[in-house]
């Protein structure tokens, strides 16, 4: 489980990190906070 979510934590990092800091930037969120929060959905429908 743990190594699942370093593995999704980086592909979103790679792929999406941009995109994730332009939504919390709109929403006014840091970007950490909506990464934690996107891991932890991602983590729970495993």
């Amino acid at each position: 489980m743990e190594k699942q979510t370093v593995q999704i934590s980086l592909s979103l990092k790679k792929s999406s990190l941009n995109k994730i800091k332009k939504y919390a930037k709109e929403m006014n969120v840091p970007y950490q906070t909506f990464l934690r929060t996107y891991i932890d959905k991602i983590a729970l429908s495993l």
